[in-house]
């Protein structure tokens, strides 16, 4: 069957690349078109045809496209959109960019199938509206977490169209077993909210030189995204505060053999957290979001949510990491062995989904 996939791929976010793969995978009897913010790259890594995503604004209007969109969303037999948190309106223009492809869906009559999405938070009346529509117009599909379908019901969407899954990239082969680097540590920040930028860096700034002072410890400062909502700026401020490298991985694979080679992992972005889980790294989160906090159901003590960031907040934490490692480490590993019976769900809830067709 001819599929269309539209998600935020090309858009040189290393998670949501890490998922582009692993639903191609996951379907090698299918032929797909995927729909991406980079189609010439998109094609080039994956092997697959691709067309621009609907414009959604002037700028990428201005840089045409939406013939080849149009012509290429005739040929398919069905949608998938997903996955990853594309529904939250933290960042308003999630919502209206997935809801505008939507609408592209319903004009042609096409059948959609949500994959493995993320859902909330959702505070504005328009982000509720939007998503409710997308929910509304798919025939079926799955979301990653309990949180994503608390959320539907509270919409008013049949949530009964959906199933809880989890997120494909915990079926990424596990990072291989490598020689860790003594006291070197892996560190992933982001952008979220402008009033919390410069506090989460300067916590985090304190935080490091107490691990440098204390433990002697090198830092490998990782960009998971490098446009859009990019964790450049934070990256850069802090490897220059500590001579120390920044680390750019072309895709997940690369990103889980460097999380092996090192001693621990602090971070905010969800699929870090996902890389150093399979990679058994002991990993100090900060949660900006519920799908991070979903991650640590099993050992919430390793978690710091943003807005109680401060440099003896996570001073504190690592302690109780290091000191219960074992235990912590058989936590992820069962949150791992979780997800992936869960996220192996996805692709049989596609199949029989388009069977219906």
């Amino acid at each position: 069957m001819h599929i269309g996939l539209f998600g935020n791929y090309g858009a040189t976010n290393i998670g949501d690349e890490a998922i582009l793969e692993m639903i191609l995978k996951s379907h090698p009897d299918h032929r797909f078109t995927v729909f991406s913010a980079n189609p010439r790259e998109t094609a080039k890594r994956y092997n697959v045809e691709a067309v621009p995503l609907f414009p959604c604004g002037v700028r990428s209007f201005l840089r045409g496209g939406l013939i080849d969109s149009k012509k290429a969303l005739q040929a398919v037999d069905a949608i998938v959109l997903g996955g990853g948190g594309l529904f939250q309106d933290d960042h308003l223009y999630a919502c209206l960019i997935w809801a505008w492809q939507t609408m592209w869906a319903k004009h042609f009559k096409k059948p959609l199938f949500i994959y493995a999405v993320g859902v909330g938070p959702l505070r504005t009346w328009l982000g509720k509206k939007l998503t409710r529509y997308v929910f509304n117009y798919a025939s079926q599909g799955t979301v990653r977490d309990e949180n994503s379908k608390t959320v539907l019901g509270t919409l008013g969407v049949d949530d009964s169209k959906f199933f809880l899954t989890d997120d494909p990239v915990f079926l990424s082969n596990k990072g291989a077993d490598k020689n860790r680097t003594n006291n070197l540590y892996i560190i992933s920040v982001r952008p979220w909210k402008k009033n919390q930028n410069q506090r989460t860096i300067d916590s985090m700034t304190k935080f490091l030189k107490w691990l440098k002072e204390t433990k002697n410890a090198t830092f490998l400062f990782t960009v998971m995204q490098s446009i859009k909502e990019s964790d450049d700026t934070m990256a850069k401020f802090l490897a220059k505060q500590f001579d120390e490298q920044i680390f750019c991985p072309k895709n997940f694979n690369e990103l889980m053999n460097r999380i092996s080679e090192c001693e621990g992992a602090i971070g905010m972005r969800y699929h870090f957290g996902i890389a150093a889980f399979l990679t058994d790294t002991p990993y100090l989160g900060i949660s900006y979001s519920p799908k991070v906090t979903a991650l640590f159901r099993k050992s919430p003590e390793a978690l710091v949510p943003l807005e109680n960031v401060t440099a003896e907040a996570l001073q504190k934490t690592w302690g109780k990491i290091i000191g219960n490692k074992e235990v912590i480490l058989k936590r992820q590993k069962e949150v791992v062995d979780e997800s992936r019976n869960q996220a192996n769900k996805n692709s049989e809830h596609l199949e029989a989904f388009l069977k219906k067709i």
